[in-house]
């Protein structure tokens, strides 16, 4: 409801009014002109006076509520256009809010221009817009703003403070922009891509001193997708001369698969003839030679080449070798999640996994095993033969467990001498046997450094992972303790977890800190410790002292 409408309604009833009663002619105009006065304040929460008149009040009462609506309404729309330009501000993209004069623009249009956003805020859009587009731009525009249909992507060079021209890509939309139609346009600098195309159709010759020393592939085609030059970073990628790759389909020379699944990418050069647009093949390319003798990660993008007319006479491909960059990140994972000595994961990776797979044991009451391994007569080899045979025989009963397991488990590497295994969607009679695998195979097992030889066991403790399970910590606990009472059984031994366990353990426990006591006393390791006591308030009454007795 408009500020007229309130007042042609207003006027009408106050007309009806006085038709009725001559004699209100006074307050009625005093009425009037409050309406009038009231209608001037676009602030929010204005009101009338209501009037001594019982009729002229019930009027006041619903131009007020007409006003209080209006005031919500006001105030949803300049929340709505803060929150815009909030996140306006924020993104990468240059976004220019405009009708023929900018209303909005945010830090990228600045940056790109070359001014600040209060800057560029109030100008002529169209002065942006280099002479030679300006044209096509605002007649782009009007048509925006009369509501007709205009291209999805429009292709545009810009001018900066410097009087250079900017090549941008840009996308409009109508939108109500403070109460009236605007234009949002958002765009991002293509200057680089424009300039190799350009390039490219203008001055093959030219271009080629350039391409055959850059390190990215380069390929172009014709319209129909034949090979007409390969550089020779694209040689080395695809193990192919361009003498031999001249007049092939580019699906003929190499294919390109998904790095993680080995998926199929289809043929860039088919993608970009059929959408006559620009098309990116993901982030997690792998190039593949038709002989299957060369793979390269790459970033891989294919363009058209334009001609006269906004004909397509071709397409380059540029594709850029990471695999350094991607193998340095795999490599980075993997010692982040790894025990360098075993090549087992690390513990974190291991609660990592056994944190998913609780999640997936609640989620689906599936049932899985914890499994809790310790080496048996460990020290004995240490002892004897120093940490490098310790750390070769580890390796070898690291391989061992593998061994025993099936594919789709985990095994993980804890502590020193510890080892964990989960046993994914496996019942526990089926884990009690994978355990009694794993304690014969070490059993069997023999280690010989040098001209010694030893025989290790391993004790096992078993705990099973249901929708019921408590924390990771009380799972790992439970584990643990299942496995000392394998060992206090005999070692070698695989013991399901019960609730017995945790109470066994603890006065394992009790029992370790006794024996360390008894033996510090027998070897007169106990130290007096003295400290003194600071009043922290008032006035101290004379020195005082803690005395503390440590066990170092």
């Amino acid at each position: 409801i408009s500020l007229l409408g309130l007042f042609l309604l207003a006027t009408g009833l106050a007309l009806r009014y006085w038709r009725r009663s001559r004699g209100q002619k006074r307050n009625i105009r005093e009425f009037k002109d409050d309406l009038l006065a009231v209608s001037a304040d676009a602030s929010v929460g204005r009101r009338l006076a209501v009037p001594a008149d019982a009729s002229l009040a019930e009027l006041a009462g619903v131009v007020n509520r007409l006003f209080d609506a209006l005031g919500e309404r006001d105030e949803e729309i300049q929340d709505r256009d803060r929150l815009f330009a909030n996140f306006a501000r924020t993104i990468p993209e240059v976004v220019l809010i405009h009708d023929e004069r900018i209303l909005l623009a945010n830090d990228s249009a600045a940056s790109l221009i070359g001014l600040e956003p209060e800057q560029l805020e109030g100008r002529q859009v169209a002065d942006l817009v280099k002479p030679a587009y300006r044209a096509l731009f605002r007649k782009t525009m009007g048509r925006q703003l009369a509501g007709q249909k205009v291209p999805k992507r429009l292709e545009i060079q810009l001018i900066n403070g410097n009087d250079q021209g900017l090549w941008v890509e840009a996308q409009s939309s109508l939108i109500e922009y403070r109460g009236n139609d605007a234009v949002l346009t958002v765009a991002r600098d293509v200057s680089y891509r424009k300039s190799l195309e350009v390039s490219l159709s203008r001055s093959k010759r030219q271009a080629q001193y350039t391409l055959e020393s850059i390190a990215e592939g380069v390929i172009t085609t014709d319209n129909e997708g034949r090979i007409d030059y390969m550089n020779r970073a694209a040689e080395g990628m695809t193990g192919k001369d361009r003498e031999a790759a001249a007049g092939h389909q580019v699906s003929e020379i190499f294919s390109l698969i998904d790095e993680a699944d080995r998926r199929s990418l289809g043929d860039p050069v088919e993608r970009c003839l059929a959408m006559r647009r620009r098309v990116n093949m993901g982030r997690r390319a792998l190039l593949v030679s038709r002989d299957n003798e060369h793979e390269h990660s790459v970033e891989i993008t294919a363009s058209p080449i334009k001609g006269p007319g906004n004909s397509i006479t071709g397409t380059v491909v540029v594709f850029h070798d990471v695999s350094e960059l991607r193998g340095l990140t795999r490599q980075m994972s993997y010692q982040a999640t790894h025990d360098p000595l075993t090549g087992l994961v690390n513990r974190r990776e291991f609660e990592r996994r056994l944190q998913e797979t609780m999640d997936l044991a609640h989620a689906e009451e599936s049932s899985h095993v914890l499994c809790y391994m310790d080496l048996d007569r460990f020290k004995a080899v240490n002892d004897s033969c120093g940490h490098l045979a310790g750390d070769n025989m580890l390796r070898e009963v690291a391989k061992l467990i593998r061994e025993q397991v099936r594919d789709s488990d985990f095994v993980g590497r804890l502590g020193g001498d510890e080892f964990g295994t989960l046993l994914i969607g496996c019942p526990i009679e089926k884990a009690v046997q994978i355990g009694a695998d794993i304690c014969n195979a070490v059993a069997d097992y023999r280690f010989v450094w040098q001209d010694k030889i030893f025989n290790i066991g391993i004790s096992v403790g078993l705990v099973e992972i249901t929708h019921s399970s408590g924390s990771l910590q009380d799972l790992v606990s439970a584990a643990d303790s299942a496995c000392y009472v394998a060992k206090q059984r005999g070692r070698g031994q695989v013991h399901v977890y019960s609730a017995r366990d945790e109470a066994i353990a603890r006065e394992r426990g009790d029992i370790q800190w006794l024996r360390q006591m008894q033996t510090a006393l027998h070897e007169d390791r106990f130290e007096l410790a003295l400290q003194p006591i600071i009043a922290t308030a008032g006035q101290e009454s004379g020195p005082a002292f803690e005395v503390l007795i440590r066990l170092p």
